[in-house]
């Protein structure tokens, strides 16, 4: 009876042996078989993006080459398209926001820039000898880009597996790859593109983080109660990026099953930037709706009397620029940007690099010119629609006082700086309308 109870016992003992075993084998084939269809997900991005700087670079330089303006037209909407994909299929590598930071804005601007002049030449006008000058700086950076770019081609080709090297040190070693080109000597140019002084970033010192230094635990702990009630439903430690700014990194894990990616500084604790692409294909909230929802969201951050200045609409995203205002003065410089999907009113983007650089206190007299000084001193073919006071970014990391004069003339929308102080007429801005949103030059 004892020998049956013990064969029992052990053909039980290898029966279960083999079930786990099953199981082990089953599930090393599903963990590899995800793996596989990660890696395939990547490696497609990467490629796409390396085929479309490819283009681009080829498009731009077709752009030099040709005196045709049906041609131009067609080049420059093939590079305002080109940038757009390049973009997103960037977005979807895992690579840390600010590794690809540069990179980004530079795709980001040169496809508005060539948007813009696409529809300056569809209504009539020439390309101007200064963007002439600037599409050939563009070209360069490209090249120089391409070529990097396809350099790391050359190293992902061989046996490279990317989700595998994704997984090394913080960033990873195929992060690193993409900061070290980056890195490189690509000289982006800077563009003025989108709403009012929404690039005014160049090589400053740091004016706008708190003195208070934050664990990569307490950034964490801060960043699930800034998202808390929203589509995150948990926050993972990615690593620390040492850079203009030290930040830490985190994966955002979302209800939809996707995966954002967020920067929290490590000095003062700021919500830097938060990236989450998807494609938005309905609009059901209106672009007042979305400005609420941004300005709500900088409230949620912590960001205090952040106002709505600007707003465009790009492929149904709706992008807000929030500048912070006090004593019913806007301050340009202090910019924060808010992508959110005009179908649900989700966030899918954060940037406030630009805040984070300038916000500080300031101490600015009442003008020393009335506002019907300021007005008089605007051409008499604009017809003036609104004043306002404003705090602009000039050349040499300059702040200016100004009167903002909303203006227009014929059918055209114009922004007109007046210096508070002196009454010099400091900048003048024109707003070009387009079926995707308004734009600044």
């Amino acid at each position: 009876m004892k020998m049956r109870i013990n064969r029992t016992l052990f053909l039980l003992m290898s029966l279960a042996i083999v079930v786990l075993s099953v199981i082990a084998v089953s599930n090393i084939i599903r963990r590899n078989t995800l793996a596989t269809s990660l890696e395939n997900v990547y490696e497609q991005n990467f490629y796409d993006v390396v085929s479309n700087v490819n283009d681009l670079e080829v498009k731009l330089s077709k752009l030099t080459a040709t005196n045709s303006d049906t041609i131009k037209s067609r080049l420059l909407i093939e590079i305002w398209n080109q940038c757009n994909f390049t973009t997103n299929s960037l977005s979807a590598l895992p690579i840390s926001h600010q590794t690809v930071a540069d990179t980004s804005a530079f795709l980001n601007k040169l496809g508005a820039f060539a948007y813009i002049n696409a529809i300056n030449l569809s209504n009539g006008e020439d390309i101007t000898s200064e963007n002439t000058t600037q599409f050939n700086t563009l070209h360069t950076s490209c090249v120089t880009l391409q070529k990097d770019i396809n350099d790391l081609s050359e190293v992902i080709s061989g046996n490279y597996n990317i989700v595998n090297n994704a997984k090394k040190n913080n960033l990873g070693d195929f992060s690193s790859n993409f900061s070290s080109m980056q890195k490189n000597s690509v000289n982006y140019p800077s563009l003025i593109y989108d709403g009012p002084f929404s690039d005014s970033v160049i090589n400053k010192e740091i004016k706008g983080l708190p003195d208070n230094i934050l664990t990569a635990e307490e950034a964490k702990s801060l960043l699930e109660e800034k998202t808390k009630d929203t589509r995150i439903t948990k926050v993972v430690y990615n690593g620390k990026t040492e850079g203009k700014f030290t930040t830490y990194d985190f994966n955002l894990k979302l209800n939809t099953g996707h995966t954002a990616y967020a920067q929290v500084t490590e000095k003062g604790g700021l919500v830097l930037t938060i990236s989450n692409y998807r494609a938005v294909d309905t609009i059901t909230k209106t672009e007042d709706e979305c400005i609420i929802i941004a300005e709500d969201f900088a409230t949620k951050f912590g960001f205090e009397n952040m106002k709505s200045v600007w707003v465009m609409q790009n492929n149904n995203i709706a992008y807000v620029n929030l500048v912070y205002t006090e004593n019913d003065v806007i301050y340009y410089p202090d910019l924060i940007v808010v992508k959110i999907a005009m179908d649900t009113g989700e966030m899918l983007g954060w940037e406030a690099m630009s805040y984070a650089y300038n916000h500080t206190g300031r101490i600015y007299s009442e003008p020393e010119i009335t506002e019907l000084q300021a007005k008089s001193s605007v051409s008499p073919l604009l017809t003036i629609d609104n004043v306002r006071l404003a705090v602009i970014p000039k050349e040499y990391l300059k702040e200016v006082f100004t009167y903002e004069i909303a203006c227009s003339k014929d059918g055209l929308s114009y922004f007109v700086y007046v210096n508070a102080i002196t009454g010099v007429e400091e900048e003048v801005l024109r707003v070009v309308d387009t079926n995707q949103g308004s734009l600044v030059q």
